[in-house]
């Protein structure tokens, strides 16, 4: 699978007085192999890999440390299972490890390798036949600097949540 994708965001802090918004450009690409597999009826079994690569021009920014530009690379590796109790809803289990490279203002940064392991859990209930309501859980830890021993190991974690409701105009 092929894709290209482009963004543009806007972001205000509604705290904030001054100095409040973030706007930029994001360009995507994104390249990789999955494979399908259906166990039963009711249950499928999903496996990919790939390379995705993203530049990102702030126009705007909040945060004065960061360049005008970054760039972010990976190569990463997936699988989900997934339960189909019925034709109108989806329960699911995924992970991914990833290999990434961030930088700001040149393409690769022998520096800013990082190491990823995400783990997670999603649903959706299609509503009506063109309104569907999704959740999706995640939990992210990586490891950065793993290739340069003169930068000090840093591991961030992360929980991230959405619930989402979309409606499909075709």
């Amino acid at each position: 699978m092929f894709l290209i994708r482009f963004e543009y965001n806007i972001g205000k802090d509604l705290v904030k007085e001054e100095n409040n918004i973030n706007e930029d450009i994001l360009i995507n690409y994104h390249l990789s192999v999955v494979s399908k597999n259906p166990i039963s009826v009711k249950w499928q079994g999903n496996y990919g890999f790939g390379l995705n690569h993203e530049y990102l021009k702030r126009l705007q920014q909040q945060n004065e440390n960061l360049g005008e530009k970054s760039y972010e690379s990976h190569i990463f590796a997936d699988g989900q299972i997934g339960y189909y109790p019925n034709t109108r809803t989806y329960f699911g289990l995924n992970s991914r490890i990833t290999l990434s490279n961030r930088s700001d203002e040149k393409g690769f940064d022998n520096e800013k390798y990082s190491a990823g392991l995400q783990v997670g859990t999603s649903a959706y209930y299609y509503i009506s036949e063109k309104l569907r309501l999704e959740y999706a859980l995640h939990y992210n830890t990586s490891k950065y600097g793993i290739f340069n021993i003169d930068v000090e190991d840093s591991i961030y974690n992360t929980f991230y949540y959405s619930i989402t409701l979309n409606y499909a105009i075709f």
